[in-house]
């Protein structure tokens, strides 16, 4: 069996991702399993940061760690964030031990899986273990891409933010329903209006050096040209963490 190390930005087997959600073929595999892959012992609490650049996950905030990490040569890797933030939808498709009535899973991008083919979706064990159990270490699913159907608000997180020589502020935000497909962020003095665009340097993080006075609010734009504006989301200069907003995409 090949268990996989979150390294990179996302988890899970692949084949081309199609636009109008169309069930699609590959193969799920996994990762952080509990040790020796017995379900008997304690799975892992938290997930160290991985490519997308979410930080350190726990079980609180993501309840079931329904994530997965895909393939370099995923075509989810072409949407916005190298596909960070996307959620996929899977289904068991081995007729040997699954059924219709097996439940399907709803899993969000979150690191990149190297060593996984394009066709190869690398989920949490927990995940796997939903579908099938972990002694079969790999097993036929169909998936595709919908909307992430996280409840309450967007959440921002800040990892570096330097007040000193004009401020420099790198930041992610969490927790994003919907396509997930974020093409800008920006970032004004609270009521200002005065939006300055972000520079998106990898996965979900996105940085602005040259600030304004804080608080800031952040404007969040998608492929779509869906936006949704977070008042006075960073208060603090020079505070660092995870700040709940109180906005979201509308259904």
């Amino acid at each position: 069996m090949r268990s996989f190390p979150a390294t990179a930005c996302l988890l899970l087997a692949v084949a081309v991702l199609s636009t109008d959600a169309q069930w699609m073929s590959g193969q799920a595999l996994f990762s952080y399993g509990p040790e020796d892959n017995d379900p008997s012992l304690a799975y892992p609490k938290s997930l160290p940061n991985a490519a997308c650049g979410y930080g350190e996950i726990t079980e609180k905030e993501f309840p079931g760690f329904k994530l997965v990490s895909i393939s370099p040569k995923s075509e989810l890797k072409a949407r916005a964030m190298g596909g960070c933030g996307t959620c996929v939808e899977i289904k068991c498709a081995d007729t040997q031990y699954c059924s219709g009535t097996t439940p399907t899973e709803v899993v969000m991008v979150y690191d990149t899986c190297e060593d996984c083919a394009a066709k190869e979706l690398n989920v949490n064990a927990r995940v796997f273990e939903e579908m099938v159990p972990l002694s079969l270490g790999r097993v036929d699913v169909q998936y595709r891409q919908v909307a992430c159907p996280f409840k309450g608000n967007i959440a921002v997180t800040v990892s570096n933010y330097r007040t000193a020589a004009g401020g420099w502020i790198q930041l992610g935000v969490k927790n994003v329903a919907g396509e997930g497909d974020i093409t800008m962020v920006e970032l004004a003095k609270a009521g200002s209006g005065n939006w300055i665009r972000m520079k998106n340097t990898y996965g979900a993080k996105w940085e602005l050096s040259k600030l304004p006075a804080a608080p800031f609010d952040l404007r969040v734009t998608t492929k779509a040209g869906k936006e949704v504006v977070l008042s006075s989301a960073i208060k603090t200069p020079g505070a660092t963490g995870t700040f709940t907003t109180m906005s979201q995409f509308k259904a």
